[in-house]
């Protein structure tokens, strides 16, 4: 798992494939979006949210969009592991192509204000974490790329 910095959106691993959201950003000052979710083009999204970390864990995964997490403001922690590794909890919902593993054994970092992560369909997550005790208000952005 690797972190990157906004400035750095361009030059991953996904190639041509977040140019829907690099247009966008380039429209767009992330810190002054309204939230909502915004359908992009070639099936992306972008989906700006104010949530409030927590303490408990619920783990995710997906198997027809990359996740790409983008902390506006604030710090969460972000749990990661391989999906294969990972019991299934809830079965897959296509219509929101979503399904809940069990997270034992994963690894976390955290994520700063300007940071973001991508999770692939190999990767389960647990996105919105309280670093440390207090839960605190963070903004963020969800993009959704096709695979």
């Amino acid at each position: 798992m690797q972190k990157y910095k906004i400035s750095e959106i361009e030059n991953t691993p996904l190639g041509s494939r977040v140019a829907p959201f690099v247009d966008f950003l380039k429209e767009n000052d992330l810190g002054t979006v309204p939230t909502g979710k915004y359908p992009l083009s070639g099936g992306v999204s972008v989906a700006v949210m104010e949530i409030v970390t927590k303490t408990e864990e619920k783990w995710e995964a997906h198997k027809n969009f990359i996740d790409i997490q983008i902390i506006i403001s604030g710090e969460e922690r972000m749990g990661f592991g391989n999906v294969s590794k990972m019991p299934e909890t809830v079965s897959y919902n296509p219509q929101k192509d979503v399904f809940f593993v069990d997270g034992k054994g994963g690894s976390y970092i955290n994520v700063s204000a300007g940071e973001f992560v991508i999770f692939g369909v190999e990767d389960a997550h647990a996105p919105g974490l309280a670093v440390g005790e207090n839960p605190v208000a963070v903004k963020k952005a969800v993009v959704k790329i096709p695979v």
